[in-house]
């Protein structure tokens, strides 16, 4: 590699990083701009690719913010750990200050919708985009920025079709899903630490993406999971908008 292309990768990883840390929501580039962010995309999925080949873990947390929030966000303060939080409009509202803590600290933020009702998240095909609209508008009197990031409630399969995924992505919101499912919302209590480790020691080729929820059962057994992470020489990252994004 010559000295320019080395300068011009260092260049983009140092962007890419500082995207990490500071978590940018933003509106879609206008389109001046356009080169700048397909480069910026280029870079980050050129990182995640290696990052397949070392110790990285994302940890993921849906349905918040909540009453266990606090003590999430502290564990992982403990750890070094940045996470990315999946928030849900109406506990946007009545636990802010936690979105703001969250943003602050350096975690990413995504959409999880509004009613959390399959009935009604998946009711049309425009549906998922009108929930993740209002949420964002709610993230936005918070923080003042906007999240590009959402996951859609029970995951994208299966009930999202063909035509409700290209509304999805037509209106630029970008779907991740999971490749480790803690099952803390049906053990409520420890094993649902043994559980992830026994996924996450069988995941062969991919880096995890692990899914647990904003609860206190969660939060009470999260230090158990960290402490193992860490011990295993684990990197904790936040998700990115220029990442690309894991999918069932």
């Amino acid at each position: 590699m010559n000295i320019l292309a080395e300068k011009t990768e260092g260049s983009m990883r140092k962007q890419v990083g500082t995207l990490q840390e500071k978590k940018l929501y933003h509106k879609p580039l206008p389109q001046d701009n356009a080169l700048i962010n397909e480069q910026k995309k280029t870079a980050a999925k050129k990182l995640q690719a290696e990052e397949k080949h070392k110790k990285v873990v994302y940890l993921t947390f849906d349905d918040g913010p909540s009453a266990a929030s606090s003590s999430i966000l502290a564990q992982l303060k403990k750890y070094n750990a940045k996470a990315t939080f999946f928030y849900l409009e109406p506990n946007m509202e009545t636990y802010s200050n936690m979105v703001i803590q969250a943003h602050k600290e350096g975690h990413s933020i995504g959409l999880h919708g509004v009613t959390h009702n399959v009935k009604k998240v998946y009711a049309t095909t425009t549906s998922v985009v009108e929930e993740m609209d209002r949420t964002n508008e709610e993230l936005e009197k918070i923080i003042d920025q906007k999240s590009m990031l959402i996951r859609t409630p029970y995951g994208s399969k299966p009930y999202m079709n063909e035509k409700s995924i290209k509304n999805v992505e037509k209106a630029g919101y970008i779907i991740w899903d999971w490749d480790i499912d803690s099952r803390d919302w049906y053990y409520q209590d420890k094993r649902y630490v043994k559980d992830t480790i026994k996924q996450l020691n069988s995941l062969k080729d991919r880096t995890p993406v692990i899914l647990m929820h904003e609860r206190q059962a969660t939060a009470k057994q999260l230090s158990q999971l960290l402490d193992y992470l860490d011990k295993q020489g684990y990197e904790f990252k936040a998700i990115n908008e220029y990442m690309e994004p894991v999918h069932f």
